[in-house]
Parts: structure tokens; C-alpha cells; sequence
């Protein structure tokens, strides 16, 4: 899996101390040889609780006009997976990522929510410095 686009969106708020984020990342699928992955998106989840119903999949052609409806194929989510040891979240897939299909662009939309932290070790984090807050987002 090779990334070429994040849209990320966040919207903090002060009032609950809790961040709301949106992600599409645009990835196409290289085929790797460990076949483990055809079907599964892997992603780093450490601090974040994904909303397992907004998942979606698609198989795009970048080259095509986004108004073309032959431009975007749904693929199915099957099932969603945790690794807590690793702070891992997977997609299950009803099929495999196919390297040499026609289409072989591919986004992943989700959405998820996380807290804001005094500890600036990872996330989203606000710093108090002469009455300014900042936010930083560590990954």
C-alpha cells in the first residue's frame, strides 16, 4: 500500500476536551508479496476511536472525471479488527485488492474521535504558554 493523499480534518473543542476528525487517504494497492494484506487496510490507531459504521472503501481511477460514475467502484467493508498491543485498526475487505486491475487506486474515508491531552506525548495535545493555546497533533 502506497499513500499519496491525506485529507485530514479536525475539529477540536475546548468546551469537551475531544477532538472529531475526518480522514480520506488515497492509496493504490502495489501488491506486496505477502498476500496477508490483499484483502485488509492496516492503519496506526494509537488514541483514536474510529466510528466503525462511517468506513468506506473504493476503487477509483484517478485519471478519470470524478463526475464519471465508472470512476469509483465500492468495495465492501466485511469486518473491523483491533491489535491493542500494537494500537493497530483493520479493515476487513469482502475481496482482495487486485494490483493489476484496471483500477487499482484506491480511498479510504472514516471518521473518529479522540481525546485532547495535557501530556504532549501523541495526538492531539493543547499547550498552555502565556495564555495562548496551541494544539499540536503528534503521530
Amino acid at each position: 500500500m502506497t499513500p499519496s493523499v491525506y485529507e485530514l480534518e479536525l475539529s477540536p473543542s475546548l468546551v469537551t476536551m475531544t477532538t472529531e476528525g475526518w480522514l480520506s487517504l488515497h492509496f493504490a494497492f502495489d501488491g506486496d508479496d505477502d498476500s496477508f494484506y490483499d484483502n485488509k487496510i492496516v492503519l496506526n490507531s494509537r488514541g483514536i476511536q474510529i466510528e466503525e459504521g462511517a468506513v468506506a472503501v473504493a476503487n477509483v481511477d484517478l485519471d478519470s472525471p470524478s463526475s464519471s460514475s465508472s470512476s469509483r467502484r465500492s468495495v465492501s467493508v466485511s469486518g473491523h479488527g483491533y491489535d491493542f498491543d500494537r494500537d493497530l485498526y483493520v479493515v476487513h475487505l469482502s475481496e482482495d485488492m487486485d494490483p493489476s486491475a484496471f483500477l487499482n487506486e484506491y480511498t479510504l474515508d472514516l471518521h473518529f474521535y479522540s481525546a485532547i491531552s495535557d501530556r504532549p506525548v501523541e495526538g492531539l495535545f493543547r499547550f498552555l504558554h502565556n495564555l495562548l493555546v496551541m494544539f499540536f497533533f503528534l503521530q
